[in-house]
């Protein structure tokens, strides 16, 4: 599947996330009921599969294991992830940031989860990749984004979008 099939079935789930009604307890109730965490499960296996050639994938693989744990399941709709996607994110990351490869999107994402440091503590025997999202790094968020081009990129281009850029 590609990166872009991924990010419309995101946004699909998404759109299927925001129709959910009630209290908590009920839109837990609902989710329990649906295949929305079950699909976000398998984009993010997805997205760890092809991360090595795209890195727009590694991105969004990260993201969605960083809001996993940092946002209810009522509020995201992702749920449990599969283990061994999340540790090819992480091993993947843990080589690039040893060998110096990145890009600036990348760098002021790992320094905004580094705000989040128990999000990935399970991983912190991978050391390149630990010391980067547990470390503030004084990289800032830009002051502008492409809000078109967020746009087209699944649920991390809606949290990224919902805050206020300029």
């Amino acid at each position: 599947m590609s990166i872009d099939e991924l990010g419309k079935r995101e946004l699909d789930l998404y759109s299927k996330l925001c129709k959910l009604t009630g209290t908590i307890e009920d839109k837990i109730e609902q989710l329990d009921h649906s295949e929305i965490t079950e699909e976000y499960k398998q984009i993010h296996s997805e997205y760890s599969r092809i991360a090595k050639k795209e890195g727009e994938a590694l991105k969004r693989a990260l993201f969605i294991m960083w809001y996993a744990v940092t946002e209810p399941i009522w509020l995201t709709g992702i749920g449990e992830l599969d283990f061994e996607a999340e540790v090819r994110v992480v091993k993947l990351l843990n080589r690039r940031l040893g060998k110096n490869v990145s890009d600036y999107e990348l760098d002021w994402m790992l320094a905004y989860y580094a705000d989040f440091t128990f999000v990935f503590e399970r991983f912190a025997d991978y050391e390149h990749f630990y010391k980067r999202v547990s470390t503030k790094t004084g990289i800032a968020f830009p002051g502008s984004i492409d809000k078109r081009s967020m746009a087209n990129r699944g649920l991390m281009g809606v949290y990224f979008l919902s805050l206020n850029w300029q």
